[in-house]
Order: C-alpha cells, then sequence, then structure tokens
C-alpha cells in the first residue's frame, strides 16, 4: 500500500509538473499586422486582462487594396488567451486617415476609444466601446463626438466606474485656442450639444489637455495658459451639476517656463487630489514636474511644481507611471554611465523621493547594457520591463521593485525566448504582485507582432 500510495504521489506530481510546462509555452501573439503600428496603446484591467488598441495600415484592413489605416483593439486574459479573435476587432469601416488615439479600460471589462478622422472634406472625432467580448456597442465607426471646422488637438480621455466617458480637445480660435469638454454616458448621449462646452481660453500651440474624473460625475481637467506670462498650465473643476468649483478662468497648476511641454498624467488619487505630471523637452534634456492640487484649486508644491530630475541631461528615454495612490515612478537610462544602465525613483502623495537619492538601480551590478525601460506602476508596486544584452542582444527583461527600491527578482526575469528581437517594452499590471510585458516583434517574412507574456510575484513565468 505504500508503494501504491507513493507511485500515486509521484505520477500526480509528474502531471503537476507537466501541466506547468504546458501553461508556460511561451509568449502569445495578441496581433499581426503587414505594417508596423503608427501609434500604439496598451492599458490595464483588473477585472479582464490587458488590452491593447492601436492604428496600423496594411492590405488587410477594412477596405484591403485601398491606401489608409484602421483602427484596432484586442484583450488578452491573465490566463494568456485572447479574448478578441486572432488578432482583435477591427473599428473602422474605410481606408481614411486615422491619428491620435486614446484608450481606457471601460472598468467593466472592455475598453473606450477615441481618435481623430481626417479627409479631404473634414475631420472628425469618434469614439467607440468594445464590451468584454469584442463586440462593439454602437455602430461602427461609433458616437461623432466632434467635427471641427478648425485646426484642433488630440483628444483627452477619462472613463470613470459608470461608464461615463470624459473628453477634453483645444481647438483655434484666432490668436488662442478653446478648451472644449464632453461627457458621453454608457448609452452614447453627450451631456451637451454637440461640440462639447467650452471651458477656458488656452494656448494658440493646441497641446493637448489632461482630464480626470472625480468619483461623483464631475471632473478635473488641465491645459496650457492662454496667458503663458502668468502661469504655464492652469486648471478647473467642474462638478456633476456643472458648477465651476475653481476660479472662473481657472486655477494656476504651474509658472514654469518650459519650450516643449505635454503633459504625461492626469490622476485624480485616492486623497481627492489631483495629480499632474509634464516633461518638457530641450536641448539639454527632458524635465520632468509635478504638481498637486487640491479639491480647492491649491497647489502643494509650489508656484512651479515639485521637480523630478536629479542630474539634468543624463536621464534619457525615461518612462513614468502614476498609480490612483498618489506614487510617480520614473525609469530612465543613466546616459553618463558607459555601457548604459537604468535607475528608478518613486516619490509618494506627498513629494517624498523614497528610494536612494540617485535613484535605484533595476539589477545587481552586472555586464551589458540596459536599454529602453517602461515602468508601470499600480496600487503601490512597481515593475520596470526593459531591453538586455548582457546575454543575447537584446533580450526584454522584467523587475519588480520593492517599496524600500530593492530589486525583488534579483538579476531579473528574462521575458523573451532566445533569438527574439524585441522593440520598445510595453505592459501592465497583472494586480497580483506581477507583470504582463508586451512588445513589438518583427517575423522574417516581415510582418510585425505584438507579443505579450507574463511574469508572475515570484519572478517566473505565468503561462
Amino acid at each position: 500500500m505504500n508503494i501504491r500510495r507513493e507511485l500515486f504521489i509521484a505520477q500526480t506530481g509528474l502531471f503537476i509538473l507537466l501541466s506547468v510546462i504546458c501553461r508556460a509555452s511561451g509568449p502569445e501573439t495578441m496581433a499581426r499586422w503587414e505594417q508596423q503600428p503608427s501609434e500604439l496603446r496598451v492599458f490595464s484591467d483588473r477585472k479582464a486582462g490587458v488590452l491593447a488598441a492601436w492604428i496600423t495600415t496594411d492590405s488587410s484592413g477594412p477596405s484591403a487594396g485601398q491606401a489608409g489605416s484602421w483602427v484596432g483593439a484586442q484583450l488578452i486574459n491573465f490566463n494568456g488567451k485572447n479574448q478578441w479573435g486572432h488578432s482583435g476587432v477591427r473599428l473602422t469601416p474605410a481606408a481614411l486617415s486615422y491619428k491620435e488615439l486614446r484608450a481606457a479600460s471601460d472598468h467593466n471589462g472592455g475598453a473606450v476609444l477615441v481618435w481623430k478622422e481626417e479627409s479631404a472634406a473634414q475631420v472628425r472625432y469618434w469614439l467607440q466601446r468594445v464590451d468584454t467580448r469584442g463586440g462593439v456597442r454602437w455602430p461602427v465607426p461609433g458616437v461623432l463626438v466632434a467635427s471641427p471646422t478648425v485646426s484642433s488637438s488630440a483628444m483627452a480621455l477619462d472613463v470613470d466606474e459608470k461608464g461615463r466617458t470624459y473628453l477634453a480637445w483645444e481647438e483655434l480660435e484666432g490668436d488662442h485656442s478653446v478648451l472644449r469638454c464632453q461627457i458621453i454616458d454608457d448609452q452614447g448621449h453627450p451631456k451637451w450639444p454637440a461640440g462639447g462646452r467650452i471651458v477656458a481660453l488656452a494656448h494658440v500651440s493646441l497641446t493637448p489637455p489632461a482630464i480626470a474624473a472625480d468619483l461623483e460625475g464631475g471632473f478635473l481637467v488641465v491645459w496650457r495658459s492662454s496667458d503663458p506670462a502668468s502661469a504655464l498650465f492652469t486648471g478647473q473643476y467642474v462638478d456633476s451639476n456643472n458648477r465651476v468649483l475653481w476660479d472662473v478662468a481657472g486655477s494656476v497648476v504651474s509658472t514654469q517656463q518650459a519650450s516643449q511641454p505635454v503633459i504625461q498624467s492626469a490622476v485624480y488619487t485616492t486623497d481627492h487630489e489631483l495629480l499632474v505630471v509634464w516633461k518638457d523637452t530641450n536641448q539639454v534634456g527632458n524635465t520632468w514636474t509635478a504638481q498637486s492640487m487640491n479639491a480647492h484649486g491649491k497647489r502643494r508644491w509650489g508656484d512651479e511644481g515639485m521637480s523630478l530630475n536629479y542630474q539634468k541631461g543624463e536621464q534619457e528615454n525615461d518612462s513614468i507611471s502614476v498609480d490612483r495612490m498618489g506614487k510617480m515612478t520614473l525609469a530612465w537610462e543613466e546616459a553618463s554611465a558607459s555601457p548604459r544602465k537604468i535607475f528608478l525613483q518613486q516619490w509618494d502623495w506627498k513629494g517624498l523621493a523614497l528610494w536612494n537619492i540617485s535613484g535605484a538601480a533595476v539589477v545587481e551590478a552586472r555586464e551589458g547594457e540596459q536599454r529602453d525601460p517602461y515602468v508601470v506602476a499600480e496600487d503601490g508596486d512597481a515593475h520596470v520591463l526593459w531591453l538586455d544584452n548582457t546575454d543575447h542582444p537584446w533580450e526584454l527583461y522584467a523587475q519588480r521593485m520593492k517599496g524600500n527600491g530593492e530589486p525583488a527578482w534579483h538579476s531579473g526575469a528574462v521575458v523573451t525566448p532566445v533569438g527574439t528581437s524585441p522593440g520598445r517594452p510595453l505592459g501592465s499590471s497583472d494586480f497580483s504582485g506581477g507583470v504582463v510585458a508586451l512588445w513589438l516583434e518583427q517575423t522574417p517574412a516581415q510582418d510585425w507582432l505584438l507579443q505579450a507574456f507574463r511574469i508572475n510575484a515570484s519572478g517566473s513565468p505565468a503561462w
């Protein structure tokens, strides 16, 4: 009986081992294209998995053989299974020109997308929702948000837990532009007439604004000021009753001087503050700055905001992620190092740097070069993905950073199989301590693949 019992245990263990090997079978292809996508967005959904949206041009699009582009999306669950067919769903009907794609989770297993359609006759903004089964919510191409007759910016997008979509954009008007906002409910009905509500005057540069929903049907919006002598960015809070809560002209977010400022993130935190992060690119390098505004429009970090740079000009190819808890995590290549190495720094909602003054290294000292970091922060966790040539040129690595800035996975977790040539990495948290890594890869036939692979909380392959 003991021999039989031991044999049964051995067989059971072998079955479990084989099951793990079968599950950890390698990357999953989320999409395949004949041409590299011109735009690619990756975002998370803790309920269903990881979503990707893109704009690409190839002969397999909705109007095969015609010049133009198309918009698509795909959902992969946390078990590594594509949910919307082999190559996702296509959301556009004709071979036109599409650009400035923005996308977000609908908080119910699906996605919300908005993009600009351009033709010789006119410009249109379209909004579309895709449910968790890959079905479109409204007849293709979706809900018409606006059709401006003048030059306009890209749209800012946010979605709240009740499925309401919040949009903001700018339209040129003489020597300035106007900031317009719109709320569209889950049935596709706009809160204000076509063209949205004018909230403020904005800078003539048509810098894309940022918008963040509060928890009650209102929103906070940030834009580049129409008066650069007094403010770089201005903000406004519009509540669910359509009331403007800050000054009529808005509250100053920052008086910083900048040449090419671009808002990277605007988040309504769990502490009910608006956290804004922007980047200014100039000849010296990237300058990162953050500002936090309370519900009354009061600035937390002085007139200009808080600098996120240590050695200006020596941080390159940087990536930032801001989570709802108000933690900001910045990853960068240290340009002064040879070969280049990747460091990270994290700040809490009070603006305190949590790791070493010069940042935390992604791995312990070793040979090889580290390039193109992509950081993912969610619920206080921080993961970073990067390209590394320590063993083979190039491989995609992943690392989970502990709360004290120490690497959790020693030398990092190798994501890509040997022989793969990954492009710049992307990724999302799996909301259980691991990360889903994504990357573009070109095949010998010159097709392009969007690949995905999950690393669990222990640093091991999850599928």
